[in-house]
């Protein structure tokens, strides 16, 4: 992660800076499961799996961010377009 993106990041108060870490970790970590853009441009729901969201037990989580915030997070998580499928 680039240094001004950490330190954009390390600005945002404990629980967003928490929330948003967690959502960069699990999308390095391959378990992003959507990523969708609310249509009035207000902000952005990243659906991913967590396997200790409820008392140690797995499932799936959907946080929502407003757009500021949600450019750091894809700024700071690499996408791997290049690794996705490709329509012919």
């Amino acid at each position: 992660m680039k240094e001004y993106i950490k330190e954009q990041i390390d600005g945002l108060d404990y629980e967003t800076r928490s929330r948003v870490l967690d959502t960069i970790t699990a999308l390095d970590n391959g378990k992003g499961q959507s990523i969708e853009f609310y249509s009035d441009g207000s902000g952005v729901c990243f659906t991913y799996w967590s396997p200790t969201i409820n008392h140690g037990c797995p499932g799936t989580i959907a946080r929502s961010f407003k757009m500021e915030v949600a450019t750091l997070i894809l700024a700071g998580h690499r996408l791997k377009s290049h690794e996705l499928p490709k329509c012919m």
